[in-house]
């Protein structure tokens, strides 16, 4: 997976003429110097940098593989650093070869993008969209020339995230500057993924994978409902799996009003694994606003996120402090295994002590199993 800071690395930083960093002269912003702007070369390069003209870092890579997790980055020379330090090689932008000469393609491109829009003081202005690109493991071959195959199928979506509000207030007096209004931010979320469709070894065993529920809660897609691991050579299936779906509700009827859940996962021939949450009716829409500081769930609703504020001039919103429980609806609390055995989990919600008192924060902890 990779972060794309500023431009794509192949469209900015790995391409472009200028180098960074680049030794520059401080900007005076008084005086008669105000007027050198528009030829100061260090304002030059701060503008461009600003509008995006330059890209002024590397993008970010995040691999897993093997059991192993780790970052890695391009300087501007198309050198290659890891983070932490691997004792792998890259014999190209898309396979890594460990020190056991196993290697690992990546060669199952995916693009998802978040677009944002604003309103307020600065009303219908776009920001750039953010781009987040994903290679999947499409190949794995050993030294011995054991390998496994990764064959994927194509599947979309967009979905609208959560907005963000900002708010403004004048302190003492202020010469002629007005309050800005309030500005609302609202994005957009869209997939264009791969699922895992087929897994293939050279010793004829074969993984497929299926999705047959349609998704109430991301219209367009499906939900994995079957596993079937065979005998490609053969024909013979050896183990066979079956996933079932049920669905949290807030009351409404849309998408965002509900949530997919995994009712059990059923071995054929066998007894299923079922499992259990909590508050399974309490759950809020996905774009509520029933949120503590913390984001998670405290059932107050409202039509603001921003918080009631009287110390800094701020005399109506909502709240926003954290309800005892509320955080932990929707939370596994019980598997029942195919032997009749189960396991049960309690939670309770994360605490700090201040002045001798305990107060709850945002989020939950596992208590007892």
């Amino acid at each position: 997976t990779s972060t794309v800071y500023g431009k794509p690395d192949n469209h900015g930083w790995l391409t472009q003429s200028t180098k960074i960093p680049q030794k520059k002269h401080a900007i005076q912003t008084h005086g008669r110097l105000f007027d050198n702007y528009a030829s100061d070369t260090t304002y030059q390069f701060l503008i461009n940098a600003a509008r995006g003209v330059i890209d002024t870092q590397p993008d970010l890579f995040y691999v897993n593989m093997n059991g192993r997790s780790f970052k890695y980055y391009y300087d501007q020379s198309h050198n290659i650093f890891t983070v932490p330090y691997q004792r792998v090689k890259f014999a190209n932008d898309w396979t890594i070869i460990d020190e056991n000469d196993t290697k690992f393609v990546f060669g199952v491109d995916e693009i998802n993008s978040s677009t944002y829009y604003h309103s307020g003081d600065d009303e219908h202005a776009s920001d750039p969209i953010n781009s987040y690109y994903t290679n999947y493991l499409s190949e794995v071959t050993t030294a011995n020339k054991d390998s496994l195959s990764y064959e994927y199928e194509n599947y979309s979506y967009s979905f609208k995230n959560q907005t963000s509000e900002t708010r403004f207030v004048a302190f003492g007096v202020q010469y002629g500057c007005n309050t800005p209004p309030p500005t609302t931010t609202e994005s957009e979320t869209n997939i264009y993924g791969k699922r895992i469709k087929k897994i293939k070894g050279n010793n004829g065993v074969e993984i497929n994978f299926t999705y047959g529920l349609s998704r109430q809660d991301l219209p367009n897609t499906h939900a994995l409902t079957g596993i079937v691991v065979k005998n490609s050579l053969t024909g013979v299936v050896l183990y066979s799996y079956t996933l079932n779906y049920g669905y949290y509700n807030s009351g409404g009827s849309t998408a965002d009003d509900y949530r997919l859940k995994l009712l059990s996962i059923q071995k054929t021939g066998e007894k299923a694994y079922v499992f259990d949450y909590l508050g399974a009716g309490g759950i809020p829409s996905r774009p509520s606003k029933a949120q503590d500081h913390w984001g998670f769930c405290n059932k107050y609703g409202g039509n603001t996120l921003l918080p009631v504020d009287n110390a800094n001039g701020f005399y109506t919103g909502t709240s926003r402090e954290p309800v005892e429980g509320a955080a932990a609806v929707g939370t596994l609390n019980k598997i029942t295994y195919p032997t009749g055995g189960y396991t049960l989990f309690e939670y309770e919600s994360n605490q700090h002590v201040e002045a001798g008192v305990t107060e709850i924060l945002g989020g939950i902890r596992i208590k007892s199993i």
